[in-house]
């Protein structure tokens, strides 16, 4: 595990790469997060783990943060900043894949 979080590039990371817990974004929690990130920041990293087999330039899977890789994907079509081509990451080694959706779940519900 990274004590540290990394920046990743946001087209490294696979968001379908676990099912996700939540079916449906909020769009206007969306908006809300969005508008917090262009003012302010990013305040928590997103989680990703290696992918066993990577995909081309796809090579971490998300466990938790979906809807801030998201806001940056956004932000970046709109503004075509830079800084919004990498995402602050926890780099995490689950056991398994199970572990791994136990994570995800675990930080939703906080």
């Amino acid at each position: 595990m990274t004590d540290a979080p990394i920046l990743i590039p946001v087209a490294s990371i696979d968001d379908a790469a676990l099912t996700r817990d939540r079916a449906m974004i909020d769009p206007e929690a969306l908006t809300e997060l969005q508008l917090s990130v262009a003012t302010s920041g990013l305040r928590m990293p997103v989680e990703v783990f290696e992918l066993a087999e990577p995909d081309g330039a796809i090579t971490h899977g998300l466990i938790s943060g979906f809807r801030r890789l998201a806001v940056f994907r956004k932000l970046h079509e709109l503004s075509k900043q830079d800084k919004y081509l990498s995402i602050p990451a926890f780099v995490r080694r689950p056991a398994s894949v199970t572990a791994a959706v136990v994570a995800m779940v675990e930080e939703n519900e906080i």
